[in-house]
């Protein structure tokens, strides 16, 4: 985290003092396009994430569950935090 802090101004710095200037000015590709086709939010897009969401957590649970049973404990940091906002 120290790294990406101290990072940034290092190189705006170096950009600054060799006077570095981009060849080509674009556009930056930041959110959607005009062009571009949006999709909506509806009930089955929720329905489809929270189904790949809890596919995840299963899927976690069950290789926890086998890395415990081999003798692997690793923590359970979700969980951790869940507890702690109840």
């Amino acid at each position: 985290m120290i790294s990406s802090l101290i990072g940034g101004p290092i190189a705006r710095f170096l950009i600054t003092r060799h006077g570095l200037e981009p060849k080509v000015i674009r556009q930056p590709d930041v959110g959607v396009t005009y062009d571009a086709k949006t999709e909506e939010i509806g009930y089955y897009n929720m329905l489809s994430t929270l189904f790949w969401l809890n596919m995840s957590l299963a899927l976690g649970s069950l290789l926890q569950t086998g890395l415990r049973y081999i003798g692997a404990n690793l923590p359970s940091l979700f969980a951790r935090s869940l507890r702690r906002l109840s």
